[in-house]
Order: structure tokens, then sequence, then C-alpha cells
């Protein structure tokens, strides 16, 4: 019983090392294999909530651990990444903009854990630290490998937009709700992961960029069905 409640953990732990790594290739420059570090965390994020699932093994400790790796591996590292690509060089007051990144994802992170057994599992509040690591990630891809140009100023702007949606209170689609039969999320799952290893980072950037404007639409159609009944 204890090595089946383990078997979870071990894929957080993945996660956690694939934090690390990015982390330590961040250090050396690398900023391609330290973006590709963290795809591959979300990929052992989800592999845990899954398998937890299916185990019936979840746990409020399950649930922290998890939390505390997500902060090392969808916060610090993207913070680091945010920062060696567009602030390092910039005056003292700009490069503390990537923190507000990083405080976004603790605050998102904290949220979660308090209110994760009282919300429905077909949606988040707010964007999750995974989606918004996404973005962050494909962003930096397709920059370091198209030769892109992109300003400080614009993530800049990347950055206020993302930590304002991870704390706000839109709801985006979790794909793993009861309304979404198992097998329809394991092809969704298939088919993205598909498309990545052909498209690579276009995909990334697509799927990622897409999943985040979902929220802010839904957002507003919302606010606009509340003022029509009004």
């Amino acid at each position: 019983m204890k090595v089946k409640g383990a078997i979870p953990s071990v894929f957080t732990g993945l996660n956690l090392f694939c934090g690390y790594k990015s982390i330590t290739l961040l250090l050396n420059g690398d900023f391609v294999g330290a973006s590709w570090c963290i795809f591959f965390a979300m990929l052992f994020d989800m592999a845990d909530g899954k398998i937890a699932r299916k185990l019936g093994t979840s746990s409020d400790f399950g649930l922290q651990l998890d939390s505390i790796c997500d902060t090392v591996s969808f916060g610090i590292a993207p913070t680091m990444l945010l920062y060696k690509v567009a602030f390092q060089t910039s005056r003292f007051v700009v490069s503390f903009v990537p923190f507000i990144y990083l405080l976004a994802v603790v605050f998102r992170l904290a949220r979660f854990n308090v209110i994760s057994n009282e919300t429905p599992k077909d949606y988040y509040l707010g964007l999750s630290s995974p989606s918004s690591a996404a973005v962050v990630i494909s962003t930096v891809l397709v920059q370091q490998n198209e030769g892109i140009v992109l300003s400080t100023e614009f993530y800049v702007m990347l950055i206020l937009v993302l930590a304002m949606l991870m704390t706000s209170r839109i709801k985006y689609p979790t794909y793993k709700g009861q309304k979404t039969p198992e097998s329809l999320q394991t092809i969704t799952l298939i088919v993205a992961l598909i498309l990545v290893g052909w498209l690579k980072y276009y995909a990334l950037l697509s799927i990622s960029y897409i999943y985040a404007l979902t929220g802010i639409v839904n957002g507003i159609s919302e606010e606009y069905r509340k003022r029509r009944r009004r």
C-alpha cells in the first residue's frame, strides 16, 4: 500500500528534477535546454496527478508536495528564464519585474491548495502555473530558434498579463472533470504531444497562447451575459 502511494510522488520528484535541471542550464546560458526542461516538468506534473487519481492515492501530502515542486519548476525556473532572456541588462528597478511573475505563481498555488476541495474539477480559477510557464517557454523557444528580437517592453507586458490571468477568478477548463470522458482526455494529450513532436515550439506556442486567450474570451463573455441580465 505504501509503495502504491509513493508512485505519484516519484513523478512529482521528476517534475522537481526537471525544474532544478532547467535552472542549472540557465546558469550555463542554455536557454533552449532550460525551456525544454520546464516542458518535461509539465509532463511529469500531469502524470503524477493522473496516476494518483487512477490509483486512488490522492492526499493532502501529495497536494502540498506537488505545489512545492511546482513553485520551483513553474515559478522559479520560468522567472529566472525571463530574467536571463530579457531583464539581465535592464535598469535596477525594471530588473525586478520578473519577480511579479514568481509572486503570481506562488499566490496561484496557495489559493489552489486552499480551495481545491471546494472548486469543481471541470475548471481552474485562473490560469494554471504550468499553462503560464508554457506561454513563457514557447515564446523564448521561438525567439531563440528563429532569431526574433523581442523587446524588454514586450516581456513586461507578457509578465503583467500572465500574472493577472493566474491571480484572476477567470474559469479555465481542466479537461479532466466528469464532463470530459477519460478517453477524450487521453486522445487530446496524445494529439498535443504529436503536434509538439512534429512542429516543436510552434505547436507549443499555438496551444499555450490559444489556451491562455480562451480564459480572456470566457471572462469577457461571462461579464457580458451578467450585464445583459441586469
